[in-house]
């Protein structure tokens, strides 16, 4: 998985939050999350759509497939032979609008436009 600059929460981080929030066991809190898991990656891998409470849906999408496709090779500097690519489909997530609109305002902020103003006022 890529890395990323951003702050995360870690699934042991999750799931402690999770246990001290609910009061119960740290065990029972993994058994239910990973059940979750489960479900919803069964959903997604039978083209059901998995509602997840106030923050949105989780869908799939479709890449359809791809006939006679020539790529280009590197190492020998010339074009492979024409390849068929199978279809398929992915999981993304789709947020709910009141969730976009609360995350919209809690987070908005302004960028310096340009060079500031010098204390001179040139």
């Amino acid at each position: 998985m890529k890395k990323s600059n951003n702050p995360c929460l870690t699934n042991t981080e999750a799931l402690k939050e999770v246990a001290n929030r609910t009061g119960l066991p740290i065990n029972a809190v993994l058994q239910a999350i990973c059940s979750y898991h489960d479900i919803v990656r069964e959903c997604i891998n039978n083209g059901v759509e998995v509602q997840m409470g106030e923050l949105g849906t989780m869908r799939w999408r479709s890449k359809p497939p791809r006939y006679g496709v020539v790529y280009y090779d590197f190492k020998t500097k010339g074009k492979l032979p024409p390849q068929d690519t199978p279809g398929f489909n992915y999981p993304y997530f789709v947020a709910k609008q009141t969730w976009k609109r609360e995350l919209k305002e809690i987070t908005k902020f302004w960028e310096n436009k340009g060079k500031e103003e010098s204390e001179d006022g040139e």
